[in-house]
């Protein structure tokens, strides 16, 4: 719980990993899920109220963009990720919704982003939203 940064570590020596770098997201649970594009120059990452994009290029872990809910009563809990396309051009968020104050659960759904590949840009393309608190296995797959 409260896990808020992404960290690569190399694995020359599976006894003693070794890191390469790490990248602190400004806000508490934001690092769930992670999922990644087939060559690992960018991970889509999600959390409480946030999606992120980030990208590697063997060295540095860089921030390129956030989706970042502003619901100051309801805390969007994104779950799992999962990245699809030739080169991950495509994210699918799972997430329910929570209430701060009661803690209790409200309700679902996922989202369908598109992921600018020059630049990492997150743009919402679809959603769908279902009644009560779920758990969802998936795959996404582009043609």
């Amino acid at each position: 719980d409260n896990v808020h940064a992404l960290a690569v570590y190399g694995l020359a020596n599976s006894a003693a990993p070794t890191l390469i770098d790490n990248l602190t997201l400004m806000n508490n649970n934001t690092v769930r899920s992670q999922a990644h594009n087939a060559d690992l120059s960018r991970f889509v990452v999600v959390g409480r109220n946030q999606v992120s994009t980030i990208s590697f290029d063997g060295t540095d872990l860089t921030l390129e963009d956030e989706e970042i809910a502003m619901m100051p009563i309801t805390n969007i809990e994104n779950r799992d990720v999962s990245v699809a396309g030739d080169d991950g051009e495509l994210a699918v968020v799972v997430y329910f919704t929570r209430d701060s104050m009661t803690n209790v659960v409200s309700g679902g759904g996922v989202v369908l982003y598109s992921i600018n590949d020059a630049d990492g840009a997150l743009t919402e393309v679809d959603s769908g939203a279902y009644p009560g608190p779920g758990r969802v296995a998936l795959t996404v797959m582009a043609e």
